[in-house]
């Protein structure tokens, strides 16, 4: 068992871990964090750049900052409580873009920053049936105008799929300028990709390297340990690159903005390192026969299927 003190010390240790490797990351040259509310690290996002801005001589646009509003702040009223309150953990003015994690809501607790959420009688999470275009209706709100930068420069979207941001691209002032969804050799999201291209949405992978390193409760998640895949580790050395620079190369090439998640040094100047080479006709082939289809989503969420606007 650990002390109040051991606790605080652990706690406290965390964070300036994270801050030490995100001021790493500036280190290494990387201007774009993305963050949200249910990673709950956005104080510790947002010291790390203002301490750059402060000790670097760099200004607060030369950062991009992407964040995004919970699932279980959709009520009416709450996506503006959230954005003051996240630009306040952030210590930051105003956010680069701003996206709806995703199309489904769920029913919040009393406490609207606490991570639980409210479940029935069978242990399923309560979702309310909130459009995602009266969401989006909310959020134009704080986008700025031409004059104005606003709390919110733009908007997007995750874990949407096309027919539901084409509901939006129906009603909209802004449009979406983003859409953050999975995307890795196994599921490359051909379709979405070319509807995003199509309507001039930017595609951001998740877990471009099919890294999932967390268990969900009540849904089913995939490792697909991407590093030790034989097709990628023989393109890797045949090109003489590491494992993880293939695969976020193969999203690049295909337009896609991609975002791998690392703490160490030398692996986050290599994920950097893309433009010195380019693969084979048949290299690319190869990566792209790995295309499994709809078994090839590592996220699948089943703990929201029951909602009305679950994407899948």
């Amino acid at each position: 068992m650990f002390t109040t003190r051991e606790r605080t010390f652990l706690v406290e240790h965390r964070v300036y871990n994270k801050i030490y490797y995100l001021r790493q990351a500036i280190e290494n040259g990387y201007r774009h964090f993305d963050t949200a509310f249910h990673y709950q690290n956005e104080d510790s996002v947002g010291k790390a750049i203002n301490d750059a801005i402060k000790e670097k001589k760099l200004k607060r646009s030369d950062f991009f900052v992407t964040s995004k509003l919970a699932d279980h702040h959709k009520e009416s009223g709450t996506p503006k409580k959230m954005i003051d309150h996240q630009l306040e953990k952030l210590g930051l003015d105003y956010i680069d873009v701003f996206l709806i994690h995703s199309p489904w809501s769920v029913v919040p607790t009393e406490d609207l920053l606490s991570m639980t959420k409210k479940i029935d009688e069978n242990g399923k999470l309560l979702m309310m049936d909130i459009c995602p275009t009266e969401t989006w209706k909310e959020l134009e709100q704080a986008v700025g105008a031409a004059t104005d930068i606003g709390k919110i420069k733009s908007l997007g979207v995750s874990n949407f799929s096309s027919s539901q941001i084409s509901e939006i691209l129906k009603i909209c002032k802004h449009r979406p300028q983003m859409n953050q969804v999975e995307c890795h050799p196994l599921f490359p999201q051909k379709e979405l990709l070319h509807f995003c291209h199509e309507n001039q949405i930017h595609m951001t992978a998740y877990s471009p390297l099919g890294g999932v390193s967390r268990e969900i409760e009540n849904t089913k998640t995939k490792n697909f340990e991407f590093m030790k895949n034989k097709t990628i580790m023989q393109i890797a050395t045949e090109i003489k690159k590491d494992p993880a620079q293939v695969l976020l190369k193969f999203q690049v090439r295909r337009g896609i903005l991609v975002i791998p998640k690392s703490a160490n040094d030398a692996r986050q100047k290599s994920n950097k390192d893309l433009f010195s080479f380019e693969f084979s006709k048949e290299q690319l082939s190869e990566i792209e026969e790995m295309d499994d289809g709809k078994e090839g989503r590592g996220w699948t969420e089943e703990r929201v299927s029951h909602s009305k606007f679950f994407p899948w």
